[in-house]
């Protein structure tokens, strides 16, 4: 990850981070936070679970791919290439 990302990542996440009202006490500015950070949580987890989806069918493509490969006719006999 470059610098360039992560800077890019921090500040969509700061400004994911705004709320659009005043906060007067410290339950309230408790309660926006854990707000905030629980969604940041869950927006994280689904891209994890995508992450995951996408990584497993590529792996299911190379698997059936690979089996394609060994199940083809064997070279013919002499050929050492």
């Amino acid at each position: 990850m470059s610098v360039s990302q992560l800077a890019t990542q921090i500040t969509d996440s700061s400004v994911a981070l705004k709320i659009g009202y005043a906060v007067e006490t410290t339950q309230g500015s408790i309660e926006a936070l854990s707000s905030k950070v629980g969604m940041v949580a869950l927006v994280l987890g689904a891209m994890h679970f995508f992450n995951l989806y996408i990584f497993n069918r590529l792996r299911r493509r190379a698997q059936t791919f690979i089996a394609d490969v060994n199940q083809a006719e064997p070279v013919a006999a002499g050929w050492n290439g």
